[in-house]
């Protein structure tokens, strides 16, 4: 069975418009390739599948 782990983080979008998530959790930046409908600083809840 697959468990998923759910991790907290913040949503930064840089100048160019390029998203990603800013997590305690993971050392590096989680870049997303699809635009969210969220604003720049919103905390998110994801996953990692």
């Amino acid at each position: 069975m697959n468990k998923k782990k759910t991790f907290k983080g913040k949503l930064e979008i840089n100048s160019k418009g390029e998203f990603s998530i800013v997590s305690k959790n993971i050392n590096h930046k989680i870049v997303i390739n699809e635009p969210l409908k969220y604003f720049n600083g919103d905390e998110v809840e994801f996953f990692i599948s």
